[in-house]
């Protein structure tokens, strides 16, 4: 009994069907990692810019930084820089100082802190570092008004 040229045929089929088959796996595989690398950027990093609007106020003792709404973002991650005429100092947001009690600084939530700056004009600089960049929020000049 040897093989007949049917047997031959099957043979064939069943080769191309596996090798089309591994195509496309690897094509889908490509497309994934595209389209990952789209929606999140190199290295699986989101670098979509942070969405946020923050206020800011002070008193002579004390600054306030206040979320008003936009993205939720960890507390670590917010730094504030406040400068006046002599004096410059800079310090993250921690959730001792954080309304909402958790390491997340939400929209609602606020942030109150000694700044230990004289004088009546205070620049704030707020600010959410990333691991690939800074990105700017509020820069602006308050009047550090008695309570």
């Amino acid at each position: 009994m040897g093989l007949s040229d049917s047997d031959r045929a099957q043979s064939e089929m069943v080769g191309n069907v596996l090798l089309i088959g591994v195509v496309v796996i690897a094509t889908s595989l490509v497309a994934v990692t595209v389209i990952s690398n789209l929606t999140t950027g190199p290295g699986g990093v989101n670098d979509d810019p942070v969405q946020i609007g923050f206020q800011a106020s002070a008193t002579p003792g004390n600054i306030t930084v206040s979320h008003n709404g936009g993205d939720s973002v960890d507390a670590g991650t917010v730094g504030v820089r406040l400068s006046n005429d002599t004096t410059k100092t800079e310090f993250r947001v921690d959730s001792t100082n954080l309304t909402g009690g958790d390491s997340r600084f939400d929209p609602g939530e606020s942030f109150e802190r000694a700044h230990g700056l004289n004088g009546t004009y205070i620049d704030i600089l707020v600010y959410v570092q990333r691991p690939e960049n800074s990105q700017v929020l509020l820069d602006t000049t308050v009047t550090a008004k008695a309570n």
